[in-house]
């Protein structure tokens, strides 16, 4: 009987925090819907709660006392919480749902249990918009790289162009490249779906970091073709072509690549990591 009371009372206390994290998440999902650069938010919980399932061979073996620490945490979480609904600001929302999930995490699982949730859980702060000194310090740079990248690789497909700064001039139409072809709202989707495989399929964080590098590079060269490649049909196809259907075709292909060469080149690293492991094990 003792034993229901105290699973009722635990039950009782979570239905509370996600009643109380409802209006937290609405606003959250607001700023993903409305800020530039915040759609990638939508993938963390998802790919957060697929590592720690992966990890479940871990943690089903790691269950402790509950900790009362747990509490503090979350008690934390949801002071911070009021911080973010007074200042209308989604950076305490954000971080107080990290502390309140491992608040909870830690009371009802223990600390050895906690452990390898860390790093499931610290992701959770990729639900966090790009800061917007982030976004001013790498856009510009990220414009002149695509427009440089197109106004060389252009002429070796025998279309003459002529650049100045961010303008691109072809034949028959004049190409501004904007912050909008900055690419850096893929580059974020690419960079939490990689970051996520790495802590899922591969096992040393040399090679997450590999992985993660290669995806920004990736990235950023990705960007460039694109910009290339709706120049090239803006030529063939006319000014049109920079917009709409076609410009939006472009874009989806070209990141359908990077994604899959991303992802490929992880199964590889990973499957040279294990077949390195077993060789040395024999």
């Amino acid at each position: 009987m003792a034993l229901s009371r105290q699973s009722l009372l635990e039950w009782c206390l979570l239905l509370v925090v996600v009643a109380f994290y409802l209006p937290t998440l609405a606003e959250i999902g607001h700023a993903w819907s409305t800020h530039r650069y915040a759609a990638h938010g939508m993938l963390v919980p998802v790919l957060s709660a697929l590592i720690l399932w992966s990890r479940g061979h871990q943690l089903g073996n790691r269950l402790g006392p509950r900790c009362p620490a747990g509490l503090v945490l979350l008690g934390a979480g949801v002071g911070l919480a009021g911080v973010g609904h007074a200042t209308q600001s989604v950076v305490p929302h954000v971080v107080s749902i990290v502390l309140a999930v491992s608040g909870v995490m830690l009371w009802l699982r223990g600390p050895d249990w906690m452990r390898p949730a860390v790093a499931p859980l610290a992701f959770l702060l990729f639900m966090l918009p790009v800061p917007r000194e982030v976004v001013g310090a790498v856009t510009l740079p990220l414009q002149h790289f695509a427009a440089d990248f197109a106004a060389g690789a252009l002429p070796l497909v025998n279309i003459p162009v002529s650049q100045a700064g961010l303008l691109l001039r072809l034949t028959n139409v004049q190409l501004q490249v904007d912050e909008s072809c900055n690419g850096l709202r893929f580059l974020m989707v690419l960079l939490v779906i990689t970051i996520a495989f790495g802590l899922m399929h591969l096992p040393r964080w040399q090679q997450r970091l590999t992985v993660i590098a290669a995806a920004v590079a990736a990235g950023v060269l990705a960007n460039a073709v694109r910009v290339t490649s709706i120049a090239i049909a803006a030529h063939v196809v006319g000014p049109h072509a920079a917009m709409g259907s076609l410009h939006d075709y472009a874009g989806r292909t070209v990141w359908l690549l990077t994604l899959t060469s991303i992802l490929g080149f992880g199964v590889v690293l990973g499957w040279k990591a294990r077949h390195s492991e077993r060789a040395g094990l024999t």
